[in-house]
């Protein structure tokens, strides 16, 4: 992976004070960017310029925090998704909770929660969201934080990667299938989760690497291993602590560019070296 540009958020926006990004996606020269402590959404120009017109804060300003954890965009509605990790859903089970949004985030349109339900804390849920289109049919792919959609030690043990498929139906999002990482895949934990025709893109900030597979064209599963990428590393330690988002955007010569977002730096968890990248959303070329 080669880092092309990158951008601290306070470089576009003077407030708020703090940018945890989780994730991203690519929509008409435009990269919107979710974050986990704002409800509001960040429409920032593909290019970076913070000095060109066009990068803004859409949507309303709360004093909550939103717990978003990633966005998909709906290409036939023209509608946006919020993907909210885990909420106490019924008798101590949590689910996770789709919100639906305009094209210009001044409305919300709908809600649902996700056919599937957690049954450990609520901060381990899913992490990655994406839309897609088969066989007529709209499916969200929601991705595990834990292998084996997992909290604790076992959701640590790196070859379990699930992401969870859900089909549109009447009123809701009925849970139809399970993909299966390739086990070759040794993350710990899975953070951003990104779609780009048949090819599948997945982040992991412990491991600071990206995995890309490709979908089988009549199946849920994966054609091959496919290939993990690590971000840029310095001395041999990890310059990239904090990566959340991916998404694929367009390229005039045909090159894979990704853009990736990074989250803030939690305080004694990841060292002061790791805030050099953090709060920012960054441009690579895979290689």
């Amino acid at each position: 992976m080669v880092a092309i540009a990158e951008r601290k958020f306070s470089e576009f926006f003077k407030k708020p004070e703090r940018f945890e990004a989780s994730g991203v996606v690519y929509k008409d020269a435009y990269l919107y960017v979710v974050f986990d402590n704002l409800y509001q959404v960040a429409k920032i120009r593909a290019d970076l310029d913070p000095k060109k017109k066009g990068n803004e804060l859409l949507g309303e300003i709360r004093d909550q925090d939103s717990g978003y954890e990633d966005i998909a965009f709906n290409q036939d509605s023209h509608r946006f998704y919020t993907l909210v990790e885990c909420a106490e859903y019924h008798d101590l089970t949590y689910r996770a909770q789709i919100h639906e949004y305009d094209s210009d985030f001044v409305r919300r349109t709908g809600g649902w929660w996700l056919d599937f339900n957690f049954h450990e804390n609520s901060n381990k849920g899913f992490e990655g969201l994406a839309w897609m289109k088969r066989g007529g049919k709209e499916y969200l792919l929601a991705l595990c934080e834990g292998n084996n959609c997992a909290g604790g030690k076992e959701g640590k043990k790196p070859g379990s990667g699930r992401i969870h498929v859900f089909e549109k139906t009447t009123g809701t999002w009925e849970n139809v299938a399970s993909l299966v990482i390739p086990p070759g895949v040794e993350f710990e934990d899975y953070a951003g989760l990104g779609l780009s025709g048949n090819r599948i893109l997945v982040t992991s900030q412990e491991a600071s690497s990206l995995w890309i597979g490709k979908l089988k064209k009549n199946q849920w599963a994966f054609e091959s291993e496919g290939k993990v990428y690590r971000f840029p590393m310095k001395h041999g330690r990890p310059r990239y602590c904090n990566i959340e988002g991916v998404c694929e955007i367009s390229s005039e010569n045909g090159e894979t560019l990704l853009a990736v977002v990074s989250d803030r730096r939690k305080k004694g968890k990841k060292t002061k070296r790791c805030s050099k990248k953090d709060q920012s959303i960054h441009i690579f070329r895979a290689t």
